[in-house]
């Protein structure tokens, strides 16, 4: 299997660099006619809000050094020191949902979902694959087709592997620590008049984890000692999401628009541990096999939402319905006599939603947005916000069903039942740049979240409830200067203020910064682009949560500071023709004071290690 894994890795390389060729040879004798910007994409968010504005790609070098899924999302969240590992986000933010969920969102970060896809108009057929090789073998390959064979239809598929290597406890090359396997294929079809247009998609998503357990350090004593072993060998978390979805929306008029869709959802979680005569002295009861854990749950829902929408001059409004049926299944609940109490889960259902939005566009470009979702039982969501050329502020407050993890859990070493409350909450964001010249931008941050009724896992990895309010205040400030001509300096900065009784149930670390100096310029007549710098990002040392490889959730704990230690990370990027090199070396820190850090509680980060990659394009 390896060996054909890495012919197919050298076939990959050899088709690229062939098709790299031909397109600089059509580069050197005529002038192509696509390109970055003549490929654009939009999404389905720009449909159904009608703003269907074409993006073109970004071809650029400034983020393409970025690959897992921490520095993607700007370090607001936080993994356990490897791709493919849990995460969980460093700040608070509301529920997703209204309504039903399972609640176990561990691995969501990996997952595509269909609102994430894009629907390109190509021109041409367009292609693009990213291979990702980092130290101690973790590798990557993204690759992303599009083709329209006219201006009314288009095709895509996406699809992704990751294979990571164990850092510690390693037996050899190959010795897995997570993989997945994420594919999507999408179409977008219109009419001729453009009145009658459909999305349509399939998204799949496979992850497997091997659980560690975190360090064990009883007979060493280091996290950082190089012979440490982990608490849990041959334990799998498992996950597989997929889901079909639909969109499509007929024009009688700017001013009158219906539209439909339906989506189908499948999510299965697993944790499975037959190595008990190692792993045994880590789980504290046993509630039904001693020999083994088969643990599993899985939630289906299947939704149809319509709605009418259309565009009165500067005017947009909508107003939907929306029916969901869903399903949560846990593998212990009905097979022994330990069921779930129905007035405490609900299992399966029907959900019915109500709601409306509304936008304006006022003069010198200033946009109002509004809107408000109502579920049968009292839950709803409401927001409100105002963008503009230099601020934006936005205001979300709603009433959310507990997830069904919060509310009920039976497996092999765990157990819960709850009657939780649901959660109230209010987020109020605010921002406002001070630009001179594009040369210096300064940007004031605000973020104010009050929370009632928060749930949350305690110290012994058991749902809880807070009655009271919980205020989270989070000033910062972005910059980004340019000088010199070639060079910029960018970052952003959070300063988190938590009430006592937040402090008590949350675990957000005081300070957050995020920096990058940056060299960048172009040479033989604009052939070649490089960008080259330093990124740095500290978290001031806090408790963290702990995670539990068994439900795969964060909990409080209070024994082990994290983080506290800033890990900077060199980058060198280049750019010749369609394709982008980078070589980046992440936790200097590390290398040149020998002094490790954790991420979570028994997880340290990343060691010094030298990462490759490379992205290409095609347009023709």
């Amino acid at each position: 299997m390896r060996v054909l894994t890495k012919r197919v890795y050298f076939l990959l390389i050899a088709i690229t660099l062939s098709g790299l060729a031909k397109g600089q040879i059509l580069d050197d004798t005529t002038k192509l006619s696509y390109g970055p910007r003549s490929t654009k994409y939009l999404s389905e968010s720009d449909l159904r809000y009608n703003s269907p504005e074409y993006r073109i790609i970004d071809t650029t070098l400034f983020s393409s050094y970025r690959k897992n899924k921490v520095e993607l999302y700007n370090y607001y969240y936080h993994d356990l020191g490897i791709e493919g590992s849990a995460m969980e986000p460093i700040f608070y933010e509301l529920p997703l949902t209204i309504g039903v969920s399972p609640g176990q969102d561990g691995f969501a970060p990996y997952y595509k979902g269909p609102l994430d896809l894009r629907y390109y108009d190509t021109r041409s057929p367009y292609s693009r694959m990213t291979i990702f090789l980092g130290g101690g073998n973790r590798s990557i390959t993204d690759v992303e087709f599009s083709r329209s064979d006219s201006v009314n239809f288009n095709i895509g598929f996406d699809f992704k592997t990751f294979a990571i290597d164990k850092l510690i406890e390693r037996d050899g090359r190959g010795d897995r620590r997570a993989s997945a396997t994420q594919y999507d294929i999408y179409s977008h079809v219109q009419s001729s008049n453009l009145k009658y247009q459909l999305l349509l998609n399939y998204t799949r998503n496979r992850h497997v984890y091997n659980e560690s357990g975190g360090i064990d350090t009883t007979d060493i004593g280091d996290f950082f000692n190089e012979d440490v072993l982990s608490f849990l060998d041959q334990a799998e978390s498992a996950e597989l999401r997929k889901g079909f979805h639909l969109y499509h929306q007929y024009s009688f008029r700017e001013f009158l628009e219906v539209y439909n869709t339906l989506s189908s959802y499948r999510q299965r979680n697993e944790y499975i541990d037959q190595n008990f005569s190692r792993n045994s002295s880590y789980y504290d009861t046993f509630l039904i096999n001693t020999a083994e854990t088969l643990d599993s749950m899985e939630y289906k829902h299947k939704e149809i939402e319509s709605g009418i929408k259309g565009t009165l001059g500067d005017l947009y409004y909508s107003g939907h319905w929306r029916w969901k049926e869903y399903e949560f299944m846990n593998k212990y609940a009905d097979s022994i006599p330990f069921p779930f109490d129905p007035r405490t889960v609900n299992r399966n259902g029907i959900e019915v939603y109500y709601g409306f939005d509304a936008g304006y566009k006022l003069l010198n470009n200033i946009e109002l947005r509004g809107g408000l979702e109502y579920l049968k039982g009292g839950y709803y969501e409401g927001y409100a916000q105002s963008r503009g050329k230099n601020f934006e502020l936005s205001y979300r407050k709603g009433k959310y069903k507990p997830t069904f993890l919060q509310q009920a859990y039976f497996g092999n070493s765990r157990f819960w039942a709850n009657n939780f409350r649901p959660v109230l909450g209010d987020s109020f964001k605010g921002e406002y740049s001070f630009n001179f010249k594009d040369k210096i931008i300064f940007t004031p941050t605000f973020k104010y979240d009050l929370v009632t009724d928060y749930i949350y896992f305690d110290k012994d990895t058991l749902p809880a409830q807070e009655p009271a309010p919980l205020s989270i205040l989070t000033p910062g400030l972005k910059f980004k200067f340019e000088f010199l001509k070639h060079f910029g300096f960018d970052g952003n900065v959070i300063y988190t203020m938590l009430s006592p009784e937040a402090d008590s149930v949350m675990a957000m670390p005081e300070i957050f910064i995020y920096t990058r100096l940056y060299y960048r310029n172009t040479f033989f007549s604009g052939n070649l682009e490089s960008f080259i710098g330093l990124d740095l990002n500290f978290k001031s040392a806090y408790f963290g949560q702990a995670y539990d490889p068994v439900t795969q959730q964060f909990y409080l704990q209070d024994h082990t500071l994290v983080e506290g230690v800033p890990v900077a990370n060199l980058f060198l990027n280049f750019k010749i023709k369609r394709a982008n090199f980078f070589i980046k070396m992440n936790n200097l820190t590390q290398m040149i004071t020998d002094e490790g850090y954790l991420v979570a509680p028994l997880y340290r980060g990343l060691p010094p290690t030298t990462d490759f990659g490379i992205t290409f394009w095609f347009f023709d």
